[in-house]
């Protein structure tokens, strides 16, 4: 999908005879499109929210709950936003938030794949493939800067984070 998005939009570049703004666009276009293939992405209410990426309110609405803690892996302070169904967490970054992390609260939330808690390891093993690590009950699949991790008992899934990897 990302070689045909890739391919068409280098067409409309050498077709069309793009002006150099035009042709900074479609770059900046491919580097979007590489960076969503390049990582997990969490959508809820067709707003997708990408690990890494600048967080802005206006995509999820008004929040259940809202608090602040002392950043322990960057200097700041993080924000954590709760709704109804999940938690997203953002750290400081070059003064913005940045989304640090997202736990799903309940099963009435998926990820972009429909997994969602309840759901047997074999459906996560279907959806994501068989290139995890395995630490006890955690199933950990990786990409890039990030993390997306089922905790699993008892064959069904009982937790499901989307985390940025701390160096």
């Amino acid at each position: 999908m990302k070689k045909i998005v890739v391919c068409l939009l280098f067409s409309l570049v050498v077709f069309t005879g793009c002006k150099n703004s035009e042709v900074k666009q479609v770059n900046e276009n491919i580097k979007k499109v590489d960076k969503v293939t390049d990582t997990y992405v969490f959508s809820n209410n067709n707003q997708e929210i990408v690990i890494g990426e600048e967080f802005s309110k206006d995509k999820l609405g008004k929040e259940v709950k809202y608090s602040e803690t002392a950043s322990c892996a960057f200097e700041g302070i993080d924000k954590i936003y709760t709704y109804d169904h999940f938690e997203l967490t953002t750290y400081p970054k070059d003064n913005k938030d940045v989304v640090g992390n997202i736990y799903f609260l309940d099963n009435t939330v998926s990820t972009k794949e429909g997994v969602a808690i309840d759901d047997s390891i074999d459906k996560v093993i279907e959806k994501y493939g068989s290139n995890y690590t395995q630490e006890g009950t955690l199933f950990k699949y990786t990409k890039n800067d990030m993390e997306l991790k089922f905790i699993v008992e008892d064959d069904k899934v009982t937790s499901i984070e989307y985390a940025m990897i701390i160096n």
